[in-house]
Formats: structure tokens, C-alpha cells, sequence
């Protein structure tokens, strides 16, 4: 059976037959609700990235692995941003193929890119032993933490904002929550959204950017953050005197300490994390594993 598989992109009236497969490869791949998946399809559509970036796997017309895979133009590195198997077809050889065909596009579609990057659940140790053994190393861990959302005791002078691409400037010198970065232009239009907030201190001076996303059972909040150094308290608490759910949720990246020491404090706990994992792209040797 594995002899007859085909990978070719995903044809646009495939995509619930795309996010079924998707969700089998839960918890290795992040939750994503329905609705959300069907903009980042459109989107995908859209700007091309699904014809050059997207890729299923079929037997017989039927889907039986899925790869998302993602150029970070800005730190020139290329992704392979989410990879799910059928649970009948896992130790057969798909995903490796899957991730040869990965890096094949990625380098194809950005030449330039230097690296090549994936993020791998801490609790996968069979993937990432794997990966090890492909030349992928850990580079970072990056930690989901949820906790009960707080009000401040005491108001600070702070000023709350639409997010706007006239700031862009002052919105590129704030640190990522995570390794995905955002220093461009291009990046940054993309992350700006309609219920985007920027953080204002003195000076007119941007300390920090966020964007909201409710839970399916609309109880928590996960929060995409940027902070400038050295003002994580005041922007934390600007965030979540926003908030008006019981639960907030962060992915942090491990060497923003000012924001895990926080966010500790206020009694947050790791339910999720991840490995950063990269090797030079100019080393690929066109293999992978299965998530």
C-alpha cells in the first residue's frame, strides 16, 4: 500500500478531509478550532503558500498525511511548521518522506534560507531522538503556561492602544513570545490584526503588542505577546487587566526569564512545551521523521 502513495498539494475542496488528518496528529501538533483552520486555509490559498509550501499524501484519493510547512523570511530560516500521519499508517516510512519533501520545497521556494526548523513536544522523545540522529539539534524549549487570570492591585500609567502599522518601528524592537520572531515589515503587517493591542508608557514609547485568541469554550484566553526588556511586569499586568476570562495562557520562550519569573510568581504552570530544533540547511539531507 505504501508503494502507491502520492504527495502533491492539497486541492481546495479538501479541506476538511486536510483538518481531520491534521487533528489526528493531537497532541503532536498544536489545537487549532475549525474556524480558525479555515482562515489559515483561505490564507494559504491566497497568497500561494499552499501550492508551494502545502503538501498531502494520498492513497487512492484518500489523505493519509499532512505537512504545513513555513518561510520565516526575516531570520531566513524555513519550517516545517506542522506534520501529521494517520495513527494506522505511523512507523512506515510517510513522515520521513514527508520531510524530505519539506526541505526539498523550502530550499526550492527560499534559496537563501540558512536553516531549517521544527518544533517537537517535549513528551516525543521517539521523534526527537530521531531528529537528533537527522542532524536536527535543540536550539531552545519553548513553555505553554495557563494560569488564572489576575487584576492588578494598583493602576500604572500606561495607555492602550489599537495596533497599528504606523508603529511598526517602534513594534519591531520588542522581544518575540517565541522563536517564530517578527523584525520585518512584511512580518508585522501579517501579525497585526483587528483586535491587536499596543502597550504606550512614557514618552510615547511602545512597550509592548498583543493579540487574543479565545478558547472554543470561551474560558481562556491565549495571549501572542511582544514586550520590550526590562518592562515585562507593567505589560503583563496592562494585558491582563484586558482580559475577561478566568484563564489566560502564554507560550513563553526560555530565555525570556523576566517573563516565565512573572508569570511563576502570579502562579502559572507548564501544561505544554516544546523543543526548537534546527540544522543547517545547507546540510539537509532530505530526511525527517514522523511527529
Amino acid at each position: 500500500m505504501v508503494d502507491q502513495l502520492v504527495v502533491r498539494p492539497p486541492e481546495a475542496s479538501e479541506r476538511d478531509e486536510f483538518f481531520q488528518v491534521y487533528c489526528t496528529g493531537l497532541p503532536g501538533v498544536d489545537e487549532v478550532s475549525h474556524d480558525r483552520f479555515s482562515k489559515w486555509w483561505e490564507e494559504a490559498i491566497a497568497s500561494g503558500n499552499m501550492e508551494r509550501l502545502w503538501r498531502v499524501m494520498v492513497i487512492k484519493q484518500e489523505i493519509v498525511a499532512v505537512v504545513i510547512n513555513v518561510v520565516n523570511q526575516s531570520l531566513n530560516w524555513g519550517l516545517i511548521w506542522e506534520l501529521a500521519v494517520v495513527p494506522e499508517l505511523r512507523s512506515r516510512g510517510i513522515g520521513r518522506r514527508l520531510v524530505a519533501e519539506s526541505e526539498r520545497l523550502l530550499l526550492k521556494d527560499t534559496p537563501r534560507i540558512t536553516h531549517l526548523a521544527l518544533g517537537v513536544k517535549t513528551h516525543n522523545t521517539r521523534a526527537a531522538k530521531l531528529y537528533e540522529e537527522l542532524g536536527y539539534g535543540v536550539r531552545s524549549l519553548v513553555i505553554n503556561l495557563r494560569g488564572r487570570s489576575w487584576k492588578p492591585h494598583e493602576r500604572r500609567v500606561v495607555d492602550i492602544r489599537p495596533a497599528n502599522r504606523a508603529q511598526i518601528d517602534g513594534l519591531a524592537r520588542l522581544q518575540p513570545d517565541a522563536y517564530w520572531n517578527h523584525r520585518s515589515i512584511e512580518m508585522w503587517s501579517k501579525a497585526i490584526r483587528d483586535e491587536s493591542i499596543m502597550v504606550v508608557g512614557e514618552n510615547q514609547e511602545v512597550i509592548g503588542f498583543a493579540s487574543f485568541i479565545l478558547s472554543s469554550d470561551e474560558t481562556t484566553t491565549e495571549i501572542q505577546f511582544h514586550i520590550l526588556s526590562g518592562r515585562e511586569e507593567l505589560v503583563l499586568d496592562a494585558f491582563a487587566d484586558q482580559i475577561k476570562t478566568e484563564n489566560m495562557e502564554f507560550w513563553v520562550q526560555d530565555n525570556h526569564q523576566g517573563v516565565l519569573d512573572y508569570l511563576y510568581h502570579r502562579g502559572f504552570r507548564r501544561v505544554d512545551s516544546e523543543y526548537l530544533m534546527m540544522k543547517r540547511a545547507r546540510t539537509s539531507q532530505g530526511c525527517g521523521s514522523v511527529k
